[in-house]
C-alpha cells in the first residue's frame, strides 16, 4: 500500500507526503473532515473523514474526563447522601414503637384533664374560700403543666426535634408536680389555719396511695421513653425537623 498522499486546497493537490505528515496539515485547518484526500489505490479523490487510515487517528474523541473530586465535609460534620446542605432528610413515617407513644402522647391530655375534673369535683370550696392563695396557685400549676403537655403532643406530630427535649420537661413535671403541689398548699394553708404544723400538711397531700402509684408508675413509663427517644436511631430520624 503506498504511503505517499496528497491533498486538495484551494483547487490544487499538496504533496506528496507521509500519512503523518498529512495528519499534521488537516489538524490545522477549519473543518478537516471535509477535505479531500488521494494515495494510489484510490478510484476518486475522497473525504478525510471516510479515509479509515486518516479518521482514526485525526477524529478520535477525546478521552473521556472525570468528575470533579467531591469536597470533604468539614471534620465532625456528616452529610448524609443526596441530602441539601443544611436541609433535614424527610421524617420517615411514625412507625415501630413510636406507634405506642403516638397513643400515650394522644391520651396524655385527656388523662391529665380527667385527673384534674375529679381533684376539683371533690374539693371542699368552702376550704378554697378561706384559702383563696392556695387555689390560685395550684391553678397556675395545673395551667402550666397542661400547657406542657399540649406542647409536647404537637411537637410529636410535627416530628420536631425539640419534642425529645420537651417529654423529658414533661416527665420531670409529672414527677414534681405533687411535692410542689403540696409544698404550696401547706405553707399557704398555715396562715389560715391556726395551729397547723406544716410538716402535718405537707404529708397530708401523700394520704393516697392510688394517686402517688398513677404518678410513680407515669414517672417509670416517662423515663422508659426519655430512654428511648435520646438512644433509638428511628426515633432520630423522626424527629429531625
Amino acid at each position: 500500500m503506498s504511503d505517499v498522499w496528497y491533498y486538495a486546497y484551494e483547487g490544487a493537490a499538496k504533496g506528496p507526503m507521509g500519512l503523518d505528515a498529512l495528519r499534521d496539515a488537516l489538524a490545522v485547518m477549519e473543518r478537516p473532515g471535509d477535505t479531500l484526500v488521494w494515495r494510489a489505490g484510490f478510484h476518486a479523490w475522497t473525504k478525510a473523514t471516510d479515509v479509515s487510515e486518516v479518521a482514526d487517528r485525526l477524529f478520535t474523541p477525546p478521552p473521556p474526563t472525570p468528575p470533579p473530586i467531591p469536597q470533604r465535609s468539614p471534620k465532625g460534620v456528616s452529610r448524609s447522601p443526596n441530602i441539601e446542605p443544611g436541609l433535614n432528610a424527610a421524617s420517615p413515617p411514625i412507625g415501630g414503637w413510636l406507634i405506642v407513644l403516638a397513643i400515650w402522647q394522644t391520651l396524655a391530655p385527656l388523662r391529665f384533664l380527667l385527673s384534674v375534673g375529679r381533684y376539683y369535683s371533690n374539693l371542699d370550696w368552702k376550704i378554697v374560700e378561706s384559702v383563696p392563695a392556695a387555689f390560685v396557685g395550684e391553678a397556675l400549676l395545673n395551667i402550666a403543666s397542661f400547657t406542657l403537655i399540649m406542647a409536647s403532643v404537637i411537637l410529636f406530630y410535627r416530628r420536631s426535634r425539640f419534642f425529645p427535649r420537651v417529654f423529658v420537661w414533661v416527665v420531670l413535671a409529672t414527677i414534681f408536680y405533687l411535692p410542689i403541689n403540696a409544698l404550696w398548699i401547706a405553707a399557704t394553708m398555715m396562715s389560715a389555719v391556726s395551729g397547723a404544723n406544716f410538716q402535718d400538711l405537707f404529708s397530708h397531700a401523700f394520704d393516697s396511695p392510688k394517686e402517688i402509684g398513677q404518678v410513680i408508675a407515669a414517672a417509670i413509663v416517662g423515663i422508659i421513653w426519655c430512654v428511648y427517644l435520646y438512644r433509638s436511631k428511628r426515633a432520630a430520624q423522626t424527629f429531625n425537623r
